[in-house]
């Protein structure tokens, strides 16, 4: 195929294309080998969620453990936060009025 006959914005063009087609075509790969998969699995009675724990992911009521509770609330003690994640409102508000991060350490 010569090329050189297409000017830049057509091989541009061309080259999405391409992509776009190559995309396609390999997530209907995916999609084929993943209904595979669930069919023999489906014969064999085991079920989506053993597929992924036997691949190492966590299956339907798998839960992972909760982070330790690093902060508390003063003024309420159900308020904690483990330091991960955004900061909740009470920690904003509380460190607005001056108060340090140190000072709700558990």
């Amino acid at each position: 195929m010569d090329l050189s006959q297409y000017n830049d914005d057509q091989l541009a063009q061309l080259k999405h294309q391409i992509e776009s087609e190559l995309e396609n075509r390999a997530e209907l790969k995916r999609k084929h080998v993943i209904d595979s998969i669930l069919a023999a699995a489906s014969e064999a009675d085991i079920s989506r969620d053993d597929i992924i724990k036997a691949l190492g992911g966590r299956g339907k009521g798998s839960t992972g453990r909760k982070a330790p509770v690093k902060y508390r609330d003063p003024s309420d003690v159900n308020n904690t936060w483990s330091g991960r994640g955004r900061k909740p409102l009470w920690v904003v508000a509380y460190l607005e009025q001056g108060g340090s991060l140190e000072s709700l350490a558990v």
